[in-house]
């Protein structure tokens, strides 16, 4: 369902290390690894579950607006997430020495395709 436009995100990303279809509640839907290949959804990102809820709840508290966007930085990884909708979510990870606005153009670009396939 998702795996083409998540291989074709992956691809266009120097870098990347895969990227993940998931809900506010942990359920991820698709899942491939940093060439395309579909992996096992239990495999990919649904710890960024409770962080990107929290954050939501914190742009609903603090009366910023919606939050679209939101990077997580490790010394392995960087993860980027961008919302589909309220309640799902794109998130790619790469290395940390991948330019992260490569990533993000990418996500802006494929998000409303991703969209639409929910």
């Amino acid at each position: 369902m998702f795996t083409a436009s998540l291989g074709q995100l992956v691809s266009k990303v120097p870098g990347a290390l895969g990227a993940a279809v998931v809900s506010v509640d942990g359920l991820a839907l698709e899942a491939v690894d940093g060439i395309g290949e579909p992996i096992a959804a239990e495999n990919a990102t649904v710890e960024y579950a409770s962080v990107c809820r929290q954050l939501l709840n914190v742009g609903d508290a603090m009366e910023v607006g919606q939050i679209r966007e939101f990077t997580v930085e490790g010394p392995d990884r960087v993860t980027l997430i961008r919302m589909l909708s309220p309640k799902w979510f794109v998130a790619l990870s790469v290395t940390p020495g991948t330019p992260p606005g490569q990533g993000r153009f990418q996500l802006r670009v494929t998000a409303p395709d991703l969209a639409r396939e929910l």
